[in-house]
C-alpha cells in the first residue's frame, strides 16, 4: 500500500492543502448549529487527530516509525503544522461552543509495547500536545483524554 506521504515534497503538496483559513471549513447553518448546541442538555466533545495520528495516516507505521531516525524533521515539521491547522481551524467552534471535554485519537501502541520511545514521545509528541491543552485549557476545556489502543 502507498500512503500520501513518502517525502518532503509529498509533504509539502499536502501541507499546502491543510490551511485552516480556506472557506467552508464549517457549515453553511453554523449559527443554527451554535443555538442548539448551546441549548443542549448533554455533554458535548470535540475529538482530534493526534501527533502519532496524522502522521501515521499520512505515512504509514512502518515508515513513520522509520522516519524518526532517518527524517526526524519532517515528522516534527508534520506535527508542527498539524497542531497549528487544528487549533487554528477549531479556534470558532471553541469561541461559539462550550465543550465539555477533548479526546486525542492516538493508536500509537500494540499489544506489547508503545511504537516510540519515552524520549522519542518527548521529543516528537509533547511539545504539541503542551500547546493544544494550552490552546484548549484557553478555551474552557479542562478535561482531555487521550485515546490509545495497545499497551502503553
Amino acid at each position: 500500500m502507498k500512503f500520501p506521504v513518502e517525502n518532503r515534497k509529498d509533504w509539502e503538496s499536502i501541507k499546502a492543502r491543510l490551511d485552516p483559513s480556506t472557506p467552508g471549513r464549517y457549515p453553511k447553518n453554523w449559527d443554527k448549529l451554535v443555538k442548539a448546541l448551546k441549548n443542549r442538555d448533554y455533554p458535548l466533545c470535540i475529538t482530534y487527530g493526534g501527533f502519532w495520528w496524522t502522521p501515521r495516516d499520512l505515512m504509514g507505521t512502518p515508515n513513520l516509525c522509520k522516519a524518526l531516525y532517518v527524517n526526524p524533521e519532517l515528522v516534527l515539521d508534520i506535527n508542527d503544522h498539524w497542531c497549528y491547522f487544528v487549533t487554528e481551524v477549531t479556534r470558532k467552534a471553541l469561541e461559539d461552543i462550550d465543550y465539555d471535554w477533548a479526546c486525542i485519537y492516538e493508536d500509537m501502541a500494540y499489544k506489547g509495547h508503545a511504537m516510540m520511545s519515552p524520549a522519542q514521545f518527548r521529543k516528537f509528541m509533547l511539545p504539541f500536545y503542551k500547546k493544544l491543552t494550552k490552546f484548549l485549557r484557553e478555551h474552557g476545556v479542562d478535561v482531555v483524554i487521550v485515546d490509545s489502543d495497545g499497551y502503553m
